[in-house]
């Protein structure tokens, strides 16, 4: 009995280290919150909801105090960053169906020509497939199937509430720990692999390799572009926030793109994009984001010129300013747009924005494609 009583106790512990993991995952990223929820989904289940809470609570304590800072300072408790991007699902039974037929299912089973979506969707595939290479019969049975449902659970909500798609960062994570899983299986199961493929060795094989070959082409072209993206960024991204630190360092600067910039230049940006905004990030989640609040938003700061990409707004906004020049990087892998246009908000500006960027022209690393605007002409 002693014993019996011993061991009940034991399983009704949490090991320190997976509440330590679980802070320290769900404070360096909002995605690790996916993998502690399925976690403390599987303490509920097992009847140990005191641990699921404590788990859930100590792993999402550090969001907690951002939450309730952001709060204070008249922000939302999630950051900027996570909201504007995500998508509100809506509360009635009609619109939650059209939400999950026109969101929910193309992202879990639609590829778009993306790479990265087709590999994350594959691991949907993969992971239960794990499984077959898996003798039953063993103790470690049960805790190899956790760890393939905690991973094919975070998979979906990824693929489904978070991104796949933008560089193959979002998602990393997800291929990193099903290669050290499936690596791992391989090792401890040779004998039950080799007896699967026994039986139907083509069929299998080529099951297999329909399998793999999105994540190897996924890992091939993140290797394969991930020197010129970061050419990309030093191209275009870097020069901007040089170009604006030499001569606007402490103008009020409308931007796009706020990491280099922010980074390099003091003065105040506004973030057309909400990201670093709170009256544009509430203006898109209240959804009277117009052309017309944001050029109200620039005028009320006393912006005097921007910095943005043509595509990603309307015209009505930007024929309120005056076109200066662009800027266009070749062979673009990883930047908003190929082209980074500047404008006048301010009028009064305008000739001497179109000087400064004449003479920092020279300054520009070599390949880039420069064009200055006068009304409807423009000149190399």
């Amino acid at each position: 009995l002693s014993k019996m009583k011993v061991e009940n106790t034991k399983k009704r512990k949490l090991s320190v280290n997976v509440l330590i993991y679980g802070f320290l995952l769900c404070g360096i990223r909002y995605e690790g919150i996916f993998l502690v929820a399925i976690a403390c989904l599987f303490l509920f289940i097992n009847k140990r909801i005191w641990l699921a809470f404590l788990l859930g609570f100590i792993a999402t304590l550090l969001p907690i105090i951002f939450g309730i800072y952001s709060l204070t300072k008249g922000s939302f408790f999630l950051p900027n960053s996570v909201l504007v991007k995500s998508v509100t699902p809506p509360l009635s039974i009609r619109g939650l169906f059209k939400y999950f037929s026109d969101f929910i299912f193309p992202r879990l089973a639609i590829s778009y020509g993306n790479i990265s979506t087709v590999a994350s969707q594959r691991l949907l595939l993969i992971l239960p497939i794990c499984l077959l290479f898996i003798n039953k019969t063993k103790n470690s049975y049960t805790r190899y199937k956790s760890s393939l449902s905690l991973l094919f659970g975070a998979t979906i909500l990824q693929i489904t509430l978070a991104s796949v798609a933008w560089f193959y960062r979002y998602e990393a994570h997800l291929f990193l720990l099903t290669t050290v899983f499936m690596t791992a299986l391989i090792y401890k199961e040779k004998l039950e692999i080799s007896n699967w493929f026994k039986s139907n060795t083509i069929i299998k094989g080529f099951l297999i390799f329909v399998l793999i070959l999105p994540l190897l082409g996924r890992s091939r072209s993140a290797f394969r572009d991930i020197s010129l993206a970061c050419y990309n960024i030093y191209s275009q991204q870097y020069q901007i926030a040089q170009f604006l630190k030499e001569n606007y360092s402490n103008e009020v600067v409308a931007v796009n793109d706020i990491g280099a910039v922010s980074f390099y230049r003091d003065g105040f940006n506004i973030d057309l994009e909400g990201l670093a905004n709170i009256k544009i990030a509430k203006s898109i989640r209240g959804k009277y984001y117009s052309s017309h609040f944001l050029d109200s938003i620039c005028l009320d700061a006393n912006a005097k010129i921007a910095v943005v990409y043509d595509s990603w707004f309307e015209k009505s906004l930007l024929q309120r300013w005056e076109k200066v020049a662009t800027w266009t990087i070749p062979n673009n892998v990883v930047c908003g747009d190929s082209t980074v246009s500047f404008y006048a908000i301010d009028k009064a500006f305008k000739a001497g924005l179109k000087g400064k960027l004449v003479t920092f022209k020279d300054k520009l690393p070599s390949g880039i494609h420069v064009q200055y605007f006068e009304g409807e002409a423009k000149s190399q």
